[in-house]
């Protein structure tokens, strides 16, 4: 499924008018789409605001003249709207919008649509909270009004079944809380031409190799995880164990020294230990051995568990200036990161993947609002894959964007962010960056959420759920 910025759907919107196609055009057949949706409905309700997502409300209430429809409107009407309120006067039942009071078996949200910069008031809100208390079915048109331009709920917010959205489906439709109010999404062409997508990852986007015959453990990566402290113990080792299960061919797993103990007893099946210097568990920058560490492998993944220290910043830089192979950053590998961006520049053909969850991409981009090309233009500046964690994951490398939706709730624990790592390690070892990170997200995502059915709740999962799901997952 491809998606769209807001701006760039007004773009088109305007591409469209300027060829010579009027809004009156653009409304005509929007109404269309939602008059040919609702045709088996009857007792339906319009709340329709005074902007251009009531005009298609009030135009498609036009189309349905011999159904028994009450339209509420609110807000200012625009000249257009206002012409169309009073022909809708004429064939059915009109009210303020304040008297709603949950009228309708269909309801029908035509109150915003894009471009909510601030929480709904008033007769909105009112209005929204009556018909989410309703058991009648919910529309929403464009985008769940009280949903902002990259999915941020404001505060009331319109909780749909079904969102038809008009011309394309905008990022506000599926970003952040986007998804648990818009329901089921229907992308409705009334000919616009927006440019510059982004791609919704579904099954079609990923791809799992066929292993030959005629191979070994070398075949299909060699990967080393750096990782860990006396404070953050199972950090590693949840991104080694579901490195391990995501099909990486040798798994390594580096610990602080003096923790020895601790981990060989919690090695997972398949994975080889071995050991940095350390002090009280924390570790401590050794350049020869940062240089036998790069020895004999293909991808590093680093920075869970660690702390933000001084040796975590200087086993990053060093690699990152010096290991010819791949790298994948997380946690506090990407804290230390941030307060020296620069070294992402120097000198080397970039294999570098990045995974930060919001909080932390905030650190390395502070001007970050939430928006997909946000996250394009700070891949291709530093020249770098970046997969933004959060209940929509955004990722790039730069040129594309790609946007994972799978995952659940229930994977919101401490932990789970290791686990990613982890598989983005393995899918790296064999595959391009923006392919790993699709590949991984999608089957992470998936794996969350079969630990869940199997769990029968969203309270109880843990990471090593999460890992003993994915087996499951690859084989879906």
């Amino acid at each position: 499924m491809k998606v769209y910025t807001v701006d760039a759907v007004k773009q088109a919107e305007k591409e469209i008018m300027e060829s010579g196609i009027s809004e009156e055009m653009l409304i005509d057949r929007a109404s269309s789409h939602i008059a040919q949706f609702l045709k088996d409905e009857d007792d339906i309700a319009f709340l329709c605001g005074g902007g251009n997502n009531g005009s298609d409300g009030l135009a498609c209430a036009l189309k349905l003249k011999d159904k028994k429809i009450t339209v509420f409107y609110g807000g200012n009407p625009n000249p257009i709207n206002a012409k169309l309120l009073e022909k809708v006067k004429q064939i059915h039942e009109t009210h303020p919008l304040y008297k709603y009071n949950g009228e309708g078996k269909v309801v029908v949200d035509c109150l915003l649509g894009t471009g909510l910069n601030r929480p709904l008031s008033g007769d909105f809100a009112q209005a929204v909270r009556i018909a989410n208390y309703t058991k009648a079915t919910k529309i929403a048109i464009d985008v769940p009004s009280g949903i902002d331009d990259v999915g941020t709920s404001l505060g009331d917010t319109f909780i749909a079944n079904v969102t038809l959205a008009m011309g394309a489906v905008k990022t506000s439709d599926v970003l952040n809380d986007a998804l648990d109010y818009a329901g089921k999404i229907i992308c409705c062409d009334i000919g616009l031409c927006p440019k510059n997508p982004a791609t919704v990852v579904t099954k079609s986007d990923i791809a799992l190799e066929k292993r030959k015959r005629n191979s070994h453990k070398g075949s299909y990566g060699k990967v080393k995880v750096i990782g860990g402290s006396a404070k953050f113990v199972g950090a590693p080792l949840f991104a080694s164990a579901s490195c391990c299960m995501s099909g990486a061919g040798l798994v390594s797993m580096i610990v602080p020294r003096s923790q020895r103990i601790v981990y060989s007893q919690s090695a997972f099946d398949g994975m080889t230990l071995d050991f940095l210097p350390d002090t009280d568990g924390n570790f401590v920058f050794d350049e020869k051995e940062a240089e036998r560490v790069m020895q004999n492998t293909d991808v590093i993944v680093i920075g869970m568990g660690m702390g933000e220290s001084e040796a975590t910043a200087k086993y990053v830089e060093y690699f990152i200036s010096n290991f010819a192979g791949k790298i994948v950053i997380d946690a506090d590998g990407l804290n230390v990161l941030s307060k020296n961006l620069s070294v992402l520049k120097s000198l080397r053909d970039s294999q570098i993947i990045l995974t930060p969850h919001v909080g932390e991409f905030r650190r390395l981009c502070p001007t970050y609002t939430g928006r997909i090309e946000e996250v394009k233009a700070f891949a291709n500046k530093y020249s770098v894959a970046v997969a933004v964690k959060s209940a929509t994951t955004i990722m790039s490398d730069g040129e594309e964007i790609f946007i994972n939706v799978t995952g659940t709730p229930a994977m919101s624990k401490g932990g789970s962010g290791d686990v990613l790592s982890g598989v983005v390690g393995a899918f790296f070892a064999r595959s391009a960056p923006i392919q790993a990170l699709k590949n991984a997200c999608y089957y992470f995502g998936l794996a969350g959420e079969i630990a869940e059915q199997n769990e029968g709740n969203q309270l109880s999962l843990t990471p090593m759920d999460i890992i003993s799901a994915l087996s499951v997952a690859y084989s879906e």
